[in-house]
């Protein structure tokens, strides 16, 4: 029997990955990256994140190696372990024509990570890189014969350019490969289209709301006196001006902020008197024992562009019967105000005895 012989079998592995991303509006964008490793030396590395992102993609359109912000990022970029000395090359080969003798050291923006580097014609000892491209599909980048270069470590290089100096090949499927003195290769995949993405349309709603609570809806003033003015509180009222302890909250999202109304009876019974602020006010209180009055006063706190209408700001006022009288006034939305209510009354030594009662409806209109 003849012995067998194993045979090494050389292989070899491409991975491409493509990845689409669409901008709103007519540029789309195409991100695409890859990653290889055939025929690269001993003491070479395959690149990773090698990718290029071209500013339009449509057959026959001129485009740049950069995203869509205005002040682009990244372009075409790839992060070297093994780092680029000296005068080493960085050669970028695409497998169609993409026009590059047009795209010259000028339209260059080259960076470290984020740290700018310094591009010409060609490479110096004082930091500058050269980059040239010889013919449509081959661009060389040099690095300084002194002061520059990357050092190892994972560092990446960034080449972003402008003014529109890459020629789009017809639609299909290209590749550009990484190669040059410097060690390291890679290779990536990118996609021409015939025609541009349609546009990506989004739209939302956003519903009109008003919020309007009050933490309570029963006051009590107590027995009224001729001896004090006295102030309705959710106890058994009191004789120093004090807030009811009932607080509205209002928010409203209309452009021009929420009105909180009011609207009620005098504080009065059946065949007695029937106490109300004079001329609606604002008034002070007058001394206990000379008016028969009942009036409203509210402050408010909270960020919004709610504002205390003139007849319940700083003094008391109130407006008995069927008017309709603005607590507040309102210029912009407001998430949350905070009103405050007082309520006071006085009477007079002729002041018929009895029950008295007063009933108030608050209505908050958003002003959309």
């Amino acid at each position: 029997m003849i012995p067998q012989r194993a045979f090494p079998v050389k292989e070899r592995h491409f991975r491409f990955v493509q990845k689409m991303a669409l901008t709103i509006g007519m540029v789309a964008v195409v991100v695409v990256s890859a990653f290889a490793s055939m025929g690269r030396p001993a003491n070479a590395a395959a690149v990773t994140g090698f990718r290029a992102i071209f500013s339009n993609v449509t057959s026959g359109a001129t485009s740049n190696w950069a995203d869509a912000s205005t002040s682009p990022t990244t372009g075409l970029e790839f992060t070297t372990t093994t780092g680029i000395v000296a005068s080493a090359t960085v050669i970028l080969t695409a497998s169609t024509s993409l026009g590059l003798t047009s795209l010259v050291n000028g339209d260059i923006t080259l960076k470290d990570n984020t740290t700018a580097l310094t591009v010409g014609a060609s490479a110096n000892g004082s930091g500058q890189w050269g980059w040239n491209c010889g013919s449509a599909t081959v661009c060389t980048l040099t690095a300084p014969s002194a002061g520059g270069g990357l050092v190892a470590g994972g560092h990446t290089l960034k080449i972003i350019t402008a003014n529109n100096h890459i020629t789009n090949p017809a639609a299909g499927s290209y590749k550009i490969t990484l190669s040059g003195s410097f060690g390291d290769t890679g290779i990536l995949g990118f996609t021409i289209l015939s025609s541009s993405l349609s546009p990506l349309s989004l739209d939302a709603t956003v519903d009109p709301y008003v919020t309007f609570t009050s933490s309570g809806n029963t006051l009590h003033f107590g027995t009224l006196t001729t001896a004090n003015t006295s102030w309705a509180t959710t106890g058994s009222g009191a004789t120093t001006e004090t807030a009811s302890g009932i607080t509205f909250t209002l928010g409203t999202n209309a452009a021009s902020g929420a009105v909180m109304t009011v609207n009620g009876t005098a504080l009065t019974g059946t065949g007695l008197s029937s106490l109300t602020i004079s001329g609606g006010g604002p008034t002070a209180m007058a001394t206990a024992g000379t008016a028969e009055q009942y009036g409203l006063k509210f402050t408010r706190s909270g960020s919004g562009g709610t504002a205390i209408a003139s007849q319940f700001s700083g003094n008391y006022g109130f407006s008995a019967g069927t008017a309709v009288s603005a607590v507040t006034t309102a210029s912009a939305a407001s998430a949350t105000d905070t009103i405050t209510m007082y309520a006071a009354a006085n009477i007079l030594t002729t002041t018929k005895p009895g029950s008295y009662s007063s009933t108030l409806t608050f209505v908050a209109t958003g002003t959309f």
